[in-house]
């Protein structure tokens, strides 16, 4: 005759092993947690001490500009900044269509050199257009 056995207890075994994986993983996030908060605190003492070290205090004595001079100075170089020429003043944008290969090598050619292609394409029309209109 088989035994019969006790199946009141045949699942617990899991289900401790389950809690106990559980409790496991909460407590490694709660670890994952603290040191990320750690690490914020400390870069937020970081960026603090580094701010205040960057503040410098500006005191005025008699051998410095009066603050209307510094008013006048700077409302004088703001004028000067705001009535200068933009490239969209001087040029106007334009789309075409440019071989594969001559792109790749203008690129190489512009690479690192800021207005470098307009600069170039301006002066290779330029002068194109000067000798086609010559004859």
């Amino acid at each position: 005759m088989a035994r019969k056995r006790n199946l009141s207890d045949a699942f617990s075994q899991f289900e401790e092993e389950t809690n106990d994986k559980i409790q496991n993983k909460d407590n490694e996030l709660e670890n994952k947690n603290e040191h990320l908060l750690k690490q914020l605190e400390n870069k937020d003492v970081i960026n603090k001490l580094n701010n205040e070290h960057v503040t410098k205090d500006v005191t005025l004595n008699e051998s410095s500009l009066s603050v209307s001079q510094v008013k006048q100075d700077l409302l004088s170089m703001y004028e000067e900044k705001t009535k200068k020429e933009t490239v969209e003043d001087t040029h106007v944008r334009t789309t075409f269509l440019l071989r594969k290969d001559l792109s790749k090598r203008l690129d190489k050619l512009a690479k690192n050199k800021r207005g470098f292609k307009t600069m170039f394409l301006n002066k290779a029309i330029e002068a194109l257009l000067d000798e086609l209109e010559r004859k």
